[in-house]
């Protein structure tokens, strides 16, 4: 309840009232007893309530007090140990004819063979002793076609029957890796090859001998410090704010594709052919076309996987055509260069000759996604010049696409 406030009492002026005439003596003034009773029971009414009132406020600040949690020590920050690096200790060979370094273990020799893989079984044997019974054998080579990692595995290395092929990244470098059986005299010995190739360089890398799991961990950690001299890192790669992106159908051949195109270009299905060009004025037009086409009445994807540049040859060539047209002019692969996307690698192609200009050199691009090689090839002169936008924004656009086969 609100508390009372007394209010001060302020004198008045006392005005002379004659008593009324009567007759006889005046009665005496008695006290006023009963007004003083009541103030008296007033006065003890509010100190009795001040009196609860404080007692109540003293109790709930008790048992506020007594409520509060005990205060809690400040836990100490744990402190991460950063992980030791197990090759910090390592030898570094640094190989400045093919440009590249690489880290292998202390007290171990690397067995470096040049440009020749003429080795003895002996001679293996005598380099695994030194390695614990594992062979790190390396072969440099100057890459005169511009050949990817896989590529010229497929090309030039693999001899053998291979298990486990796989691509992999090292150190941001892209690299090709199968296991096989060697044999030398009557020995066999179990190896994993390994192909990295720069645009001016291609390094194999064996493990010999290879067996227990710790064999196999070893060698890896001695890959994950192999480094190309003239590579730098490769930068992640995302899909600017203001692109835009497109849907299209080929309902003929039955694929779905999904990409995203800088502005003012756009991606589209005529209803013969999917487009990509500059909406100003359509110059820069670019024809998108995928491995999967039709071919003696079947619908089917022609890439069954394996080189990329091989297959686009063969293509360039006409052997997936039911008949070669009279006026056809074959195209010609001149260069490769492996550019990387991602997690993926595109190819860039220098082609000469072909169906569209003949005796005109082009930059063709394909790529590979959900299984289908993706062609996408200049098809007007200013596509083909130093004015075209797409070239420069191609690993965006491969990067953004998605594509399926729908019914």
């Amino acid at each position: 309840m609100p508390e009372e406030k007394l209010q001060p009492s302020v004198s008045q002026p006392t005005s002379v009232v004659s008593p009324p005439e009567t007759q006889g003596e005046m009665p005496p003034l008695k006290k006023p007893k009963a007004l003083k009773r009541k103030i008296l029971i007033g006065v003890g009414i509010f100190f009795g309530v001040l009196a609860l009132t404080g007692s109540i406020l003293g109790a709930y600040l008790v048992g506020q007090k007594q409520a509060q949690p005990a205060s809690q020590p400040t836990p100490t920050p744990e402190v991460a140990t950063p992980t030791p690096d197990p090759t910090a200790s390592w030898e570094t060979y640094t190989n400045t004819k093919y440009g590249y370094l690489i880290k292998y273990p202390e007290g171990s020799e690397l067995f470096e063979v040049g440009e020749t893989t003429d080795i003895s079984a002996e001679e293996w044997q005598a380099a695994g002793l030194r390695l614990n019974s594992i062979v790190i054998q390396i072969l440099g080579y100057e890459n005169k076609e511009n050949l990817s990692s896989q590529e010229y595995a497929e090309k030039y290395a693999l001899k053998f029957t291979v298990s486990n092929e796989r691509t992999m990244a090292i150190n941001n470098q892209l690299a090709f890796q199968c296991d096989y059986t060697e044999t030398r005299g009557e020995k066999e010995f179990p190896t994993r090859r390994t192909v990295i190739a720069s645009s001016s360089y291609v390094v194999e890398i064996y493990g010999i001998n290879l067996e227990e799991q710790a064999e196999f961990s070893t060698h890896n950690l001695i890959l994950s410090t192999f480094k190309f001299l003239e590579e730098g890192t490769s930068q992640p790669i995302s899909i600017p704010d203001d692109w835009q992106e497109y849907t299209a159908t080929d309902p003929d051949f039955g694929v779905k594709t999904t990409l995203s195109l800088l502005p003012e270009y756009s991606f589209r299905y005529t209803g013969s052919e999917f487009t990509i060009q500059n909406d100003a004025d359509a110059t820069e037009l670019w024809d998108y076309s995928t491995s999967v086409f039709r071919k003696a009445d079947t619908v089917e994807n022609f890439y069954q996987g394996g080189s990329r540049r091989v297959w686009y040859q063969d293509y360039l060539e006409g052997k997936f055509l039911d008949e070669i047209p009279i006026l056809f002019e074959e195209g010609k692969i001149d260069g490769v260069v492996e550019h990387q996307t991602g997690s993926h690698t595109y190819l860039e192609l220098t082609v000469s000759g072909g169906i569209n200009y003949v005796g005109e050199v082009e930059k063709h691009f394909i790529f590979v996604q959900n299984g289908i090689l993706h062609i996408i090839r200049p098809a007007s002169h200013k596509a083909n010049s130093a004015e075209a936008q797409i070239p420069d924004n191609i690993g965006i656009i491969f990067y953004s696409l998605r594509s399926e086969r729908v019914d």
